[in-house]
């Protein structure tokens, strides 16, 4: 399968899968349709065919920054802290574009760094679950705002709640 790439790493048994259509599919039959479900995003991402594009995109998102007192910002370029800085922001959203991002090793450096609490605000709780299957047995709370077939006031509340309780 020389055209098709893991772009996204959420945890151990979860990833993501993109290039040509007719190799997708293969790797799809091979693991078993079941096990797989399709995402159907027709753009370049997390993969080295975005490198012939590497300055536009690192000049599309080059802006201004400011630190936040007392939040730690990380990049799954480095997996790690980094200081977001216009021109760092830009070269870790760069870094992750053109290369597969692997979430597991950046949650475990915000664990390691004493982080226990993890707010997600996008789409449907994906990363609340990888980050529950990537710290399973250790101490932490992962609170989404946005959690599929739940009207969005009962999930502010809930969040909201769980995030006060902690």
């Amino acid at each position: 399968f020389d055209r098709v790439h893991i772009t996204i790493i959420n945890a151990s048994a979860d990833c993501v899968i993109a290039g040509d259509a007719v190799q997708c599919e293969q790797v799809v039959r091979r693991i078993g349709a079941p096990r797989c479900a399709l995402l159907q995003h027709d753009l370049i991402a997390h993969a080295p065919e975005l490198v012939p594009f590497a300055d536009e995109w690192r000049r599309i998102h080059s802006r201004r920054t400011k630190p936040v007192p007392g939040v730690r910002f990380y990049t799954n370029a480095t997996n790690r802290a980094y200081a977001p800085e216009r021109d760092a922001c830009a070269e870790a959203l760069l870094g992750q574009a053109v290369r597969g991002v692997d979430f597991r090793p950046t949650v475990e450096a915000a664990w390691n760094d004493g982080v226990r609490i993890f707010v997600e605000l996008g789409p449907r709780n994906a990363m609340s679950r990888a980050i529950s299957s990537i710290l399973r047995g250790r101490d932490n709370l992962c609170v989404s705002f946005d959690r599929a077939g739940r009207p969005a006031l009962d999930q502010i509340a809930d969040a909201t709640s769980r995030l006060r309780a902690a």
